[in-house]
């Protein structure tokens, strides 16, 4: 019963050694938290890769995504794009990087044989904007 009389009778003004003791404890504590939640990502990165190692020996076991970059793949298509009598009908002059940009872009969401028939631009038109003032508009009581 004494202790809990003594942790109500502190002091507004505690001595600046405890302060200091108590920052530097708290600062301390996060610092074991932070590092202990850091070893734990570490070794769970380490143990998904040893089991992404076992995976892949065996048969019919999902091959990892392949490391090579998918500009040479998007060549041909961005080929495909430009050549032949349906070429890519734009309003104003595009580059063909951005072409080859467009085909690489489709090329890996697709995965299959592919042709972009047309480039257009964004419009400048906000749809939403108009859409949101047409259903204000809507809901009030014309008079």
């Amino acid at each position: 019963m004494s202790s809990l009389l003594a942790v109500a009778e502190l002091s507004s003004a505690p001595p600046w050694g405890d302060v200091l003791f108590f920052m530097g404890l708290g600062f301390v504590m996060v610092m074991i938290v932070l590092l202990t939640l850091a070893g734990i990502i570490a070794l769970q990165g380490i143990l998904f890769a040893r089991y992404a190692v076992k995976m892949s020996g065996r048969p019919g076991a999902p091959s990892p995504a392949p490391q090579s970059s998918p500009a040479p793949a998007a060549t041909p298509a961005a080929s495909q794009v430009a050549s032949g009598p349906e070429s890519v009908s734009m309003p104003g002059p595009v580059e063909p990087e951005i072409l080859a940009v467009i085909a690489a872009a489709v090329s890996c969401v697709l995965d299959q044989p592919h042709r972009i028939l047309a480039v257009k631009p964004a419009p400048t038109m906000q749809h939403w904007s108009i859409e949101g003032r047409r259903q204000i508009f809507a809901s009030h009581k014309v008079r």
